[in-house]
């Protein structure tokens, strides 16, 4: 996220999916979700990033 100029602490967990490995966070403030998706290996891979 930092690395695309996004604001880290603006972003908050709303939602997992342990059988997916796949975490969705929201920035209110902005009105955007990102979902962020974690591998078998345990690196973690930024999704697609969408308006609400």
């Amino acid at each position: 996220m930092t690395l695309l100029g996004h604001d880290v602490n603006a972003w908050h967990l709303f939602a997992t999916s342990a059988e997916q490995d796949v975490f969705l966070f929201q920035n209110n403030t902005k009105g955007l979700q990102v979902s962020v998706y974690q591998h078998p290996n345990g690196d973690y891979e930024l999704g697609r990033i969408w308006a609400v």
